[in-house]
C-alpha cells in the first residue's frame, strides 16, 4: 500500500529489500483483493484486505459458511462486517435467476460467473449472442445493454 501512497519509500525485509522509490506523485486508491477458502487466508484476508473473491467455485452451502467467516473475522477487527466477499458460481445448463436469487437471499451478492459459461459458437456474433442469451436467463443483464 505505500507504493500507491505518493510517497517515497524503501523496504528492508526477511526475503527482499530495495532502496527508496516512488511509483507516483499521487496517491492513488487500488483495492486489494485477497482469495483463499482455508481458515488462515480467511483470516488473513479480513485483516488486510479491501475484499476477498473465492478460490475454486464453492457450493452454495459452501459459499455461506466462507462468507459467514469472513464477516465474522470483520466484525472482530473493527465491528464492521461490510465487506465485498465475491464468490464464484457454478454455472450449467439448468443454472437460473432463482438460483442466483437464493445467495442473495443469504446476503451474498457479488457473484462471478465466468464468461466462458456462455461464451461459445463457432463466430463472435455466435459467441455474443450466447453470452446476451445466458445474461437474460441469470437475470443478470444490465438495464442499459437491453436493446
Amino acid at each position: 500500500r505505500k507504493a500507491w501512497g505518493g510517497e517515497s519509500f524503501a523496504h528492508e525485509g526477511a526475503h527482499y529489500r530495495f532502496d527508496e522509490v516512488r511509483l507516483h506523485p499521487r496517491p492513488v486508491t487500488v483495492p486489494v483483493v485477497y482469495g483463499g477458502n482455508g481458515p488462515r487466508a480467511l483470516a488473513r484476508a479480513a485483516r488486510l484486505g479491501d475484499a476477498w473473491i473465492s478460490s475454486g467455485t464453492p457450493t452454495f452451502e459452501e459459499a455461506v459458511e466462507l462468507v459467514g467467516t469472513l464477516r465474522r473475522h470483520r466484525r472482530e477487527i473493527d465491528g464492521n462486517a461490510d465487506f465485498p466477499c465475491y464468490v464464484r458460481v457454478e454455472i450449467t445448463e439448468e443454472t437460473t435467476a432463482s438460483d442466483l436469487h437464493r445467495y442473495r437471499e443469504h446476503g451474498l451478492d457479488d457473484l462471478v460467473v465466468w464468461a466462458d459459461a456462455g461464451w461459445k459458437g463457432a463466430t463472435l456474433a455466435q459467441r455474443r449472442e450466447n453470452l446476451a442469451a445466458l445474461a437474460d436467463r441469470l437475470g443478470v443483464r444490465s438495464p442499459a445493454t437491453v436493446g
